[in-house]
């Protein structure tokens, strides 16, 4: 099961977190986590430190992240581990995760280099067989040659414990994603820019029961914007991308090769200086060469709005419309439709409260012929609920307590969990 990126934004693909799946989704990344764990990949990052405390450089940091997840399996009430293969074990944990890292920010001449590496050791209490150490790196090069052309190349190693969303682990399964990048943009003229990148991707199942699930991507995309004077700007994108499962046969009910065209608009809109409004409406169209009743294609979108009502206090609205793959017997892909909204309040100037829900209605469709009427095709409707404090006492250290509530309501027995608690807190200290 992966979720599908029709066209991944360079600058996100560094400096925001991307789920340990074979790629991100088409529109962007989910406010809150779905994998085990204390706490979303995002809260890894350090701080940086002010842009006035120049020349930056190195900076290190470690810390650890401390949870207690009261339902790590996502089961329903009262179903026991025995049936996911876990029989003996229980399905709570206190989850630890220490961690160390370093960062590197240096400009030379109109060149800029970043790079971090991370490693990061998972504990679970209780659940020793998912234990794992994690190393990650992410590195850009953002690059200028003369007035016209400027872009970007990336690099990024990232493993992670596959989620227990959708999946029952007879065994622990950690997935291992490389995306590399290359972009350009050449100014026609002050307003108009034409670019485009290549874009790959691996990604990598370790259980044995998964590794049919590991793919190979590679995808050319083309767009031209109109960049008004003020930042604001519309973007026009086409992209064909090529696949392929290198460990799986194709066979009559699953294939090992695909392709994809993507096309669509991005959108951004500075209401003032502390609101703004972002958006992408695009297509996707995936065919399989042989297994065509798996193909699928559908409208992908997300707008994001977010309102400042002061310096200090801000509200991000946001509803999306994602495909994602999810090939078993009895279904192709997913399709998300998202309603969240995440306010953020600076009580103090180094105490922040911060809050996210979500609410998803997600259908499993693409169900082949020789299946069709024997079942009902799945439909989960799901909730997420964060809140949490961040404070800061000095540029070195971070302090974040939290917790998370989620739920899931499916048409299929089984799938159904009434609540998962995740009770976390951070400690960081950076230099």
């Amino acid at each position: 099961m992966h979720a599908i990126g029709p066209s991944p934004t360079i600058r996100a693909a560094w400096l925001a977190a991307i789920l340990a799946t074979p790629c991100t989704p088409a529109v962007g990344q989910q406010l809150l986590p779905l994998l085990p764990g204390p706490l979303p990949t995002e809260y890894g990052l350090l701080l940086e430190l002010p842009e006035d405390e120049h020349p930056r450089r190195w900076w290190f940091g470690a810390g650890v992240d401390i949870a207690h997840d009261d339902n790590v399996f996502r089961l329903p009430s009262g179903e026991s581990t025995t049936g996911i293969g876990a029989a003996g074990r229980p399905n709570s944990s206190t989850i630890t995760r220490l961690y160390g890292q370093a960062n590197l920010d240096v400009s030379a001449s109109r060149q800029r280099f970043l790079a971090q590496f991370t490693v990061s050791d998972y504990r679970f209490s209780g659940l020793s067989y998912l234990n794992y150490t994690a190393p990650e790196f992410r590195g850009a090069w953002l690059w200028q040659a003369g007035e016209r052309w400027q872009g970007e190349v990336n690099y990024n190693h990232l493993q992670s414990i596959a989620s227990f969303l959708d999946t029952r682990p007879f065994e622990r399964n950690l997935q291992t994603l490389d995306y590399a990048s290359a972009s350009g943009e050449y100014a026609l003229t002050p307003n108009w820019r034409v670019g485009g990148a290549v874009i790959g991707y691996t990604a990598d199942n370790s259980a044995e029961a998964s590794r049919a699930a590991n793919v190979r991507q590679l995808t050319g995309e083309l767009g031209v914007r109109y960049l008004a004077t003020d930042g604001n700007y519309v973007r026009g994108f086409g992209a064909v991308s090529g696949g392929d499962y290198p460990d799986r046969p194709a066979s009559a009910l699953f294939d090992d090769s695909y392709s994809q065209t993507d096309f669509g608009v991005d959108v951004l809109y500075r209401v003032s200086d502390i609101s703004s409004l972002r958006g992408r409406l695009g297509y996707t169209n995936r065919e399989y060469p042989n297994v065509s009743e798996r193909d699928f294609s559908g409208v992908t979108g997300r707008l994001d709005f977010v309102w400042g009502i002061s310096p200090k206090t801000s509200i991000d609205f946001n509803v999306r419309r994602e495909l994602g793959v999810f090939e078993t017997a009895d279904s192709s892909y997913f399709v998300t439709t998202a309603v969240g909204i995440a306010p953020q309040w600076e009580v103090l100037p180094k105490l922040r409260l911060e809050a996210a829900y979500e609410h998803w209605w997600r259908e499993y469709l693409g169900e082949p012929a020789t299946l069709a009427g024997l079942l009902p095709q799945r439909e989960d409707q799901l909730n997420f609920v964060r809140a949490g404090a961040i404070w800061t006492p000095t540029r070195n250290w971070l302090v974040r307590l939290g917790v998370q509530w989620s739920n899931r309501d499916s048409n299929r027995s089984g799938f159904d969990f009434s609540g998962d608690t995740v009770v976390f807190g951070t400690i960081q200290f950076g230099f």
